[in-house]
């Protein structure tokens, strides 16, 4: 859920609502629907719409996280009742993120039990802190400043996180923000698998289809070829030019041009 949230910017109600029938892992998107958003008032939880009209969208997501979610739909649970405020009961089925019960996640309830130990460390769990201060809207203030740092501009940003932006805007930008959020996910990806390497060096990168390159193999190999050039050259420069070819008529010996020019001179 964590992982979504950041690489997404979805809000907390907008994650916790997430059903499989918003997530398409073929082609990498993630869906808020228009009722996709979970709500909690007067302690009862119930989909509602999200935050604004504009919040209503698809967002294209990374390799590794597609893959990732692909593998957690095999656990989904059964479907989860909810009360919505004018008293009816419904129930709702694949609800992909569900509290360790298979409830609804609470937000005082996660933030309690999970999220400020986790950020802040608890040494009765053994927990050290990961980030101290950071709250779960702060995945999606993060996740902005990534595409800031990818260089992505006001509307490609607005669009992705739900914000609004004027329809003429929207005709006149449409196009490049499709290739930048192309040029987005492939960022996204590689922050990934920087990040995994990072925290667990020399393991593999899991939850992804193309298999994540073993850069250590890959730079010792790079390094073993220059070497091999370098003392080929070497090697050249020693022997005072470019060798050539047994075949090559021009790679005669001295004693045989020698027996050339004194048979043209006999002549």
């Amino acid at each position: 859920m964590v992982l979504t949230a950041a690489y997404t910017g979805m809000r907390w109600g907008e994650t916790t609502g997430l059903r499989w029938t918003a997530i398409d892992t073929d082609r990498r998107v993630v869906a808020v629907q228009p009722d996709g958003s979970l709500h909690e008032i007067g302690g009862r939880c119930f989909l509602g719409p999200p935050k604004t009209a504009e919040s209503a969208r698809e967002i294209p997501i990374p390799p590794f996280l597609a893959d990732l979610l692909q593998a957690e739909r095999q656990h989904a649970g059964c479907g989860l009742k909810t009360a919505h405020p004018d008293g009816t009961e419904r129930v709702v089925d694949g609800v992909v993120f569900t509290s360790p019960d298979g409830g609804w996640w609470r937000r005082s309830t996660f933030s309690r039990r999970y999220w400020r130990p986790a950020v802040n460390g608890e040494a009765r769990r053994g927990w050290g802190p990961v980030k101290p201060g950071l709250t779960f809207h702060g995945l999606r203030h993060s996740h902005n400043t990534w595409m800031i740092d990818e260089g992505c501009d006001d509307v490609v940003r607005a669009r992705r996180l739900g914000h609004h932006v004027p329809d003429k805007i929207q005709d006149v930008y449409g196009h490049v923000a499709d290739r930048v959020n192309r040029r987005l996910v492939k960022a996204l990806e590689k922050r990934w698998r920087k990040t995994w390497s990072r925290a667990h060096p020399g393991d593999p990168v899991p939850w992804s289809t193309t298999a994540a390159p073993n850069t250590t193999k890959k730079n010792d190999k790079k390094k073993n070829d220059k070497k091999e050039k370098e003392r080929a050259k070497g090697a050249v420069g020693q022997r005072g030019g470019v060798p050539r070819r047994t075949d090559d008529p021009r790679a005669e010996s001295s004693s045989g041009r020698e027996r050339r020019q004194g048979r043209s001179k006999a002549a």
